[in-house]
């Protein structure tokens, strides 16, 4: 399980959709947090001359999505464990 759809919380998000578990990705109202002010990104795997943070947080989410995450903006407002999971 992984909540928040900064970049820490998509990068979750896509390895746990790859590997087949039940991944939902909560935005919140302002899913991205500071990636999105960030003009130049370096080091990020694809993006050899580098990726401004409002471009690569869409290419993630839809990343995860297409991997078969959930992703919604909403916001977590309580948690409750199961027999099952969360």
């Amino acid at each position: 399980m992984r909540m928040g759809a900064r970049i820490g919380g998509l990068t979750a998000a896509v390895h746990a959709a790859r590997t087949g578990r039940s991944t939902l990705v909560l935005g919140g109202r302002a899913p991205g947090g500071l990636l999105l002010s960030i003009e130049q990104i370096d080091g990020v795997p694809g993006f050899p001359e580098g990726v401004p943070g409002y471009d690569l947080l869409p290419t993630l989410q839809e990343h995860a999505a297409d991997l078969g995450a959930d992703v919604r903006m909403a916001e977590l407002t309580g948690l409750d464990a199961a027999d099952d999971g969360w």
